[in-house]
């Protein structure tokens, strides 16, 4: 699709959350939200499907030659952020 708009694309960023941290997460949402179908088998299911896909994605863009920046997603969305503009700001140059 962005071939077709004469873009490419130059960097793919994969934020990495341990699981653990992400089931925790979600669960505080069903919590706070009132969302019934965020259980933990719920979750891990979507987890294991996420990680199926994003792979897939993660290894088409690998053998394009993309260049892949894991950026930990831990922590303030601030810090995060920064994280993410670093790697972008490097990759730039």
């Amino acid at each position: 699709m962005l071939a077709e708009e004469g873009h490419r694309v130059d960097l793919v960023i994969a934020l990495e959350v341990p699981e653990g941290d992400l089931i925790e997460r979600l669960l505080h949402r069903a919590k706070v939200e009132g969302r019934a179908d965020d259980t933990r088998k719920a979750i891990t299911e979507r987890m294991h499907e996420y990680h199926k896909l994003t792979e897939a994605v993660l290894d088409h863009y690998a053998r394009q030659g993309v260049a892949l920046e894991r950026i930990n997603g831990t922590g303030t969305p601030e810090q995060v952020f920064d994280r993410i503009r670093r790697a972008i700001v490097i990759s730039s140059r």
